[in-house]
């Protein structure tokens, strides 16, 4: 997650462009956050219906106990609490919001109404397989499996166990966190999102250094991929639609010095299919793009501009 700040003055001219744009575009509704002086909403997800639960992060000074909050469809916020130290928002399942992250050496299951903890993630298990390492995904997929990308582990090549080999499995768990199996990428992949076919969503870097973003199969087989460097369209993270056949996700159309952002639905290739709420660029060096978005199964979704610290839902 990239954490950037700008001057007060110019955040504050942004802000009101974006607010106009958005009151001017009813397909992106801004919501009111009702967080803190200096927090702004980053990671979110949300449940089936519509419901979205949103971190609250400071930009400026790192926050050790992070707080969610829950919205409802409509855009009232419900309800905020806790979640444990050190984790970030990644995932909701089985009943359950999973937070982990890369400052969290475990992945805990919490309760959607008061972040106690409820289950954890692979604590059965010592090592490989079922040894999380440092979370660089999460998703929930058919059944309620968990799906997590550990990055790079070193373990012994089958025929010598004296020797080391690396890999970069994602590895699988039961819906009450045991683990049950792991898939093999031949590549390091940053899990993104995981389809209701069990198709998973991630992203990579290619030999030559192009980041790459692209959907795999069950078993780890690359079916699509994508360039999410200019000129391309610039791309950050997303997840599936309910159906499994498109992508949400905040993109950046950059034209020499300007541009556009805005949030689109995409082809599993990466074609813009449908576009939310485009807000021009005029500065190629200083803008707020989109930075996540999610969509429920009845196609309410929500999305976030990290800077300057914007919530939207729109309706897919």
């Amino acid at each position: 997650m990239r954490m950037r700040l700008w001057g007060a003055g110019l955040a504050l001219g942004v802000y009101a462009c974006c607010t106009a744009v958005a009151a001017a575009t009813p397909r992106m509704i801004a919501v009111t956050t009702h967080m803190g002086r200096g927090i702004t909403p980053t990671n979110l997800v949300i449940e089936p219906d519509g419901t979205a639960y949103v971190q609250g992060e400071n930009l400026g000074e790192e926050v050790l106990v992070p707080e969610v909050y829950a919205y409802s469809p409509a855009g009232t916020l419900l309800r905020k609490f806790a979640i444990p130290a050190g984790t970030a928002l990644e995932a909701y399942g089985n009943g359950q919001l999973y937070v982990g992250g890369e400052m969290s050496e475990h992945i805990y299951g919490v309760s959607p109404q008061s972040g106690a903890k409820m289950s954890e993630v692979g604590a059965q298990n010592e090592g490989f397989p079922g040894n999380l390492g440092i979370a660089r995904g999460l998703g929930v997929g058919p059944g309620g499996t968990i799906y997590e990308s550990g990055g790079e582990l070193t373990v012994p090549e089958p025929s010598d166990p004296d020797s080391a080999m690396s890999i970069y499995p994602i590895e699988t768990f039961n819906s009450s966190g045991a683990y049950s199996g792991y898939i093999q990428p031949k590549t390091e992949t940053g899990l993104l999102a995981v389809s209701s076919g069990g198709d998973i969503f991630g992203s990579w870097t290619s030999p030559t250094g192009t980041g790459l973003e692209g959907v795999l199969s069950p078993q780890g087989t690359v079916l699509t991929q994508f360039s999410v460097f200019t000129p391309h369209p610039e791309v950050h993270g997303g997840t599936f639609s309910a159906d499994g056949n498109s992508i949400y996700a905040g993109v950046v159309l950059h034209h020499g010095a300007g541009g556009s952002t805005f949030v689109a639905r995409l082809s599993l290739s990466g074609r813009v299919l449908e576009k939310f709420g485009s807000i021009p660029i005029h500065d190629a060096a200083n803008f707020w793009e989109y930075d996540t978005a999610a969509v429920a199964a009845n196609g309410d979704g929500w999305t976030t501009r990290a800077v300057p610290g914007k919530l939207y839902r729109f309706h897919a």
